[in-house]
């Protein structure tokens, strides 16, 4: 009981600490920022918080935020030259900034321009906003977007890592964009642009779709499964990665495109039913995931680097005598696997050079039943005070529970629930407590942590 108290003690001591971040997934404080490279540039100028260049129409580009201040307002002006663009990184990792306020006279905001701002709570874009860049708000922590009326261009990733933000709201005059069940779409539907990072639950993607595009569910920690249209075609670039409850995936013959990155880092990612109409496996497609065994289908030439790497648990691959090159590092640690496919084929002679067991079979082998269809995945398990997700309960745990009893921003909402730990509605010290207690080897009855 005295080592209880004292581990209690020590967590309230750092609670009244200077903490770094809000959660430990929604803020990185490691200081990245572009200012000093920005400044060696002989055309920024300096004018009070702000550096800033001359654009060639005479109007101003804010090029960095050189302040500390947690409300800003950006000038709607710069020495008689009126602002109408953020530049890339300009406010990148600014994190003592908690509310910001555009001027009505901006037209562009470039990329990266405020990517791990993690503090800011509300954004309110003008109207007069008409593109936003890559990865423009990447890992921010508001929990909801409107895309002004006048946006023309959303960038790859514009809110990519946004994990508290549970609905896009498209402004309904916009004719480039829209928005349905919190998602962002383009005007003709065709194409899947953002989903917010947010949601917690499964999908299904509106019939019609023939693109999810890059980015578009990264970080989309608590995806629980996802249903495809028969109109899908493409997946682009790391558009589900790091998506970690995702735990099977049925990919319809109407794909013919799975780009670099799209499933990589979906850590709980065990079985997936491949499109019989892909050519390439490309690039990390599915890097440290949990897939066990799989088909390659026939058709496909190339398995590209990195397809595989890091997939401990993939035990079986089927490689088709379509296949004719592999690229020398695609199965890189992943040590338990054996190749499956034709005697004397490409991937025979591709296993023995490589040392890996290949086991001949005559006949092209059948999709097992439960991935002849898309169930919905059953909800996991949730495990009640493991508030920063990585799967243990401790310390660190507590004290985040204490943070989110005292008011610390930043939270979602899954997490405030994984947090009350006793069931009684409510995120107290008691919930901190009985996390304490079942480190330290108590079993109490009445709280929902289980073995």
């Amino acid at each position: 009981m005295k080592k209880l108290l004292a581990t209690i003690l020590s967590v309230s001591l750092l609670l009244s600490a200077s903490f770094a971040s809000p959660s430990a997934e929604a803020c990185e404080t490691e200081p990245s920022r572009s200012v000093e490279f920005i400044l060696m540039d002989d055309s920024v100028i300096v004018f009070g918080d702000y550096a800033y260049r001359l654009r060639e129409d005479n109007t101003s580009e804010v090029a960095a935020y050189l302040g500390h201040d947690s409300f800003v307002r950006i000038p709607d002006e710069f020495d008689g030259h009126e602002v109408t663009s953020i530049g890339e990184d300009a406010f990148e990792k600014c994190y003592d900034i908690t509310e910001i306020v555009f001027p009505e006279t901006l037209q562009q905001i470039y990329a990266n321009a405020f990517s791990g701002c993690c503090y800011i709570e509300e954004l309110n874009l003008p109207e007069s906003l008409h593109y936003i860049g890559d990865g423009a708000f990447s890992g921010c922590t508001f929990m909801s977007v409107t895309i002004p009326k006048n946006v023309i261009y959303i960038g790859n990733g514009a809110f990519m890592s946004c994990i508290n933000i549970k609905e896009f709201i498209v402004a309904p005059e916009n004719k480039n964009y829209v928005s349905v069940d919190g998602c962002i779409f383009d005007d003709r539907m065709r194409e899947l642009v953002e989903y917010p990072s947010g949601k917690i639950g499964g999908y299904t993607v509106p019939d019609g779709i023939q693109k999810i595009g890059e980015y578009a569910f990264f970080e989309t920690y608590h995806l629980w499964y996802i249903n495809f249209p028969d109109s899908l075609t493409c997946i682009d670039r790391f558009a589900f990665s790091y998506c970690r409850d995702l735990r099977q995936v049925y990919i319809p013959d109407s794909v013919t495109e799975i780009k670099r990155g799209a499933f990589g880092g979906c850590s709980n990612l065990a079985k997936v039913r491949l499109s019989k109409n892909l050519k390439e496996i490309e690039e990390t497609i599915f890097y440290e995931t949990d897939v066990d065994n799989l088909i390659i289908p026939d058709g496909v030439t190339s398995i590209k680097e990195f397809s595989f790497n890091y997939c401990f648990l993939l035990y079986s691959i089927y490689i088709p005598e379509s296949v004719t090159y592999i690229e020398s590092d695609a199965f890189f640690n992943s040590r338990h696997v054996t190749f499956y496919g034709i005697e004397n084929s490409y991937a025979q002679s591709y296993a023995e050079s490589h040392n890996i067991p290949f086991v001949a079979i005559e006949n092209y082998p059948s999709e097992p039943e439960d991935l002849l269809n898309t169930p919905d995945t059953p909800e996991p398990e949730i495990l009640y005070g493991d508030i920063n997700g990585d799967g243990l309960i401790n310390t660190a745990d507590a004290i985040e529970i204490l943070r989110i009893a005292a008011g610390f921003q930043g939270y979602t909402d899954e997490q405030k629930i994984i947090a009350d730990v006793n069931a009684d509605n409510a995120v107290n010290t008691l919930d901190a407590i009985a996390v304490l207690r079942f480190v330290s080897g108590y079993r109490d009855d009445g709280i929902l942590i289980t073995e």
